[in-house]
């Protein structure tokens, strides 16, 4: 809603008693007057710590640091929310039952769960989305959102062909082995600059573009036909070693240890050490020969390997129960288990970390070390996924 005096902008709420009334000026946009009265009562009914509008379908709010820590209360609100803040801060949000977060990523807030905020040395501005209870995974509780959606998907069929469709579905419900993580395709990235520098779309839009396409790789008129928004599908994700161990050579040029500047010395095999006469050691008792290590240079070269064993987080969408075994087991046998179980590989995270003991660690290459499954997918939205860690928007 938009105030018609002030240009104010806010989301209308099904509780408020005054849903068209201008928090920032008072006036009544249906009315057509100002209501100074139900403003006077709202503010002292909502005497909010900071100040606030509402851009993109975010609540923006500044701190000062001068506010009176008392008015910074535990609460809890009637629904999730994602919050964080716009630039580097040491203010803190404080969960019930958790030590204080920074303010420095983004913070799941539970609805319905007590939480405070925790002054920091300057002013801070943070955003805060608020999730609705029957959140889906696109958030198309509005028509002029669902709208967009079919529109830009319309679009990228008409620029792109259908050609690229094709090239998508031959990645979904990939049967083979090491079938390649669909943000990692080219046609993942085709369709991404595509929104990106044709439409100028921001990275959770596109996000949940790509994520709408996938779900509708059938679909033939997006601006008319219904459209599958993910409430059926799951998310799992798999932490699991790599395949193999990276091996870097490296080699490095020290003095030689079984010489002394690339001599040694032997005791004299003719005179046994005594000298005196002996010719062939002319009365020293020892023969000097050079060292075969370093050749007699006094220097070798010495090879030190780095090995590398990378640590994957791979995504997983599925409308099916995946198959878990019990015990350890590799990645390989993970994905052979569920090959027929239509699976979707996402997103692959990698962390890679050098060993120190190699060979102990290259037996444990490919196995899996954990899986959970997150929740239906409908209940989450990209943000929420996001703030728990689980799909990293680029």
């Amino acid at each position: 809603m938009e105030c018609q005096n002030c240009s104010w902008s806010w989301d209308l709420e099904s509780d408020d008693d005054n849903p068209y009334l201008c928090h920032k000026c008072g006036y009544d946009s249906v009315m057509e007057n100002f209501d100074m009265e139900s403003l006077q009562k709202w503010e002292e009914e909502n005497n909010y710590p900071f100040d606030e509008y509402v851009e993109e379908g975010y609540h923006i709010r500044t701190f000062s640091k001068d506010i009176d820590d008392m008015k910074l209360v535990w609460h809890r609100d009637k629904e999730d929310r994602i919050v964080e803040s716009v630039d580097e801060t040491d203010w803190m949000i404080q969960i019930d039952n958790e030590i204080p977060k920074v303010l420095t990523e983004k913070i799941y807030i539970p609805k319905g769960v007590y939480h405070r905020v925790i002054k920091g040395t300057d002013d801070v501005t943070v955003k805060v989305k608020k999730l609705n209870e029957n959140n889906n995974l696109f958030n198309l509780d509005k028509k002029n959102d669902e709208r967009f959606y079919r529109k830009v998907l319309n679009y990228v069929v008409e620029n792109l062909g259908t050609k690229i469709i094709k090239n998508i579905k031959s990645y979904v419900y990939c049967k083979d082995l090491y079938c390649l993580p669909l943000t990692q395709t080219t046609a993942y990235k085709k369709i991404d600059s595509f929104l990106s520098e044709e439409l100028q779309l921001k990275n959770v839009e596109r996000e949940e573009i790509f994520l709408l396409l996938i779900f509708n790789l059938d679909v033939t008129d997006f601006l008319t036909s219904p459209l599958d928004l993910g409430e059926n599908y799951k998310l799992y994700y798999v932490e699991h070693t790599e395949q193999s161990i990276e091996t870097n050579e490296n080699w490095t040029r020290e003095d030689c240890q079984m010489c002394d500047d690339g001599k040694i010395k032997y005791e004299c095999g003719y005179c046994n050490g005594q000298g005196g006469d002996c010719e062939e050691c002319r009365g020293d008792g020892h023969t000097t020969l050079n060292c075969e290590d370093c050749f007699g240079s006094g220097i070798v070269d010495n090879e030190k390997n780095d090995y590398r064993l990378d640590y994957l987080i791979t995504s997983f969408l599925t409308k099916k129960e995946l198959t878990i075994s019990d015990g350890e087991f590799t990645f390989d046998y993970f994905i052979k288990s569920n090959k027929n179980n239509d699976i979707i590989i996402y997103k692959e995270k990698v962390n890679g970390y050098k060993l120190e003991n190699w060979r102990e660690d290259l037996e444990q290459t490919g196995m899996v070390k954990s899986i959970e499954r997150i929740s239906d997918f409908d209940i989450h939205d990209l943000d929420l996924l996001s703030a728990k860690g689980m799909i990293n928007i680029r």
